[in-house]
């Protein structure tokens, strides 16, 4: 009906109206319009004759008041003004909002060509802020490790709960550092298969020409009987050196390498000739 109305419909059913600013009602004509309305009924012979009159007055800046031909449903009356120009959206999802799959891998833009995995990171992430190298916020050599181990065992369908999986990384190499201390990184994985069933990876930052490898290496996850277990205390024998957990960060200092408490979990390390042994402790808010 509103359509016909726009398309200029002169058909008998539609009528319009436009009223002078000082447009005041005739009394006569009111009373008329009153008489009318209060007489209307849905079961009465002249019904839609008197409506099709009453819409008439209507349009003529006159009230009708029909409001109990419709029982409980009343009219709307749209407004006697223009519409408001101004749209308003409904406000887009932030990145907070949207579910992550992991602390490191946040969604999957995997297609037909590669297996693909990206994060955007700000800066405020606790293994950002607790990890100042240079006075740099730069992301800590372990998540690399962590970021590829989730992003393979997302698209190889392992999962944590799974006992005895043995995750092995080979010809791994870190090239250039991610730095969120100025601007956000988008941080992205690809996966790949090679010949000897290693998944290879790149972790890389940028696209196009300015696309830089940050990191790269293999995994193998492969199921084992059973956890092999060393024998921590002959290790230790074999050492020489002890450095305590103080003395350990303290020289990390000195080197311009800030840890916070997130990170500090060296308890005590023993060194000796070709082989090593650290002891860690996790912290109670862990990160992953």
């Amino acid at each position: 009906m509103l359509q016909k109305a726009i398309q200029g419909d002169a058909s008998d059913n539609i009528f319009y109206g436009e009223l002078e600013r000082k447009f005041k009602p005739k009394s006569d004509i009111s009373k008329r319009v009153s008489d009318i309305a209060s007489k209307i009924n849905r079961t009465s012979e002249n019904f839609e004759q008197n409506t099709l009159k009453l819409a008439e007055y209507y349009c003529g800046g006159y009230e009708t008041a029909i409001y109990g031909i419709f029982g409980k449903q009343k009219p709307i009356e749209l407004p006697g003004y223009p519409f408001l120009r101004e749209k308003y959206w409904a406000e887009k999802k932030s990145e907070e909002a949207v579910t992550k799959l992991h602390t490191f891998v946040h969604k999957n833009i995997s297609d037909f060509d590669c297996q693909s995995y990206s994060s955007v990171f700000d800066g405020n992430e606790v293994f950002f802020k607790e990890h100042i190298i240079g006075g740099r916020k730069i992301l800590p050599g372990v998540a690399y490790l962590e970021l590829a181990r989730e992003a393979v065992f997302d698209a190889s369908g392992y999962s944590d709960e799974q006992e005895n999986l043995k995750t092995t990384f080979k010809n791994v190499g870190w090239f250039t550092t991610v730095d969120v201390s100025d601007e956000n990184q988008t941080v992205d994985i690809s996966l790949y298969e090679d010949n000897q069933d290693d998944i290879e990876y790149e972790i890389y930052t940028g696209s196009g020409d300015e696309e830089v490898i940050n990191s790269q290496g293999k995994i193998s996850v492969t199921k084992v009987d059973a956890v092999p277990q060393e024998d921590i205390e002959n290790i230790k024998e074999q050492c020489s050196t002890h450095i305590s957990s103080d003395d350990c960060y303290k020289k990390y200092e000195q080197m311009d390498m800030k840890y916070g408490d997130t990170f500090k979990c060296i308890r005590d390390i023993y060194v000796g000739n070709n082989i090593s042994v650290a002891k860690l402790v996790m912290p109670s808010n862990n990160i992953g």
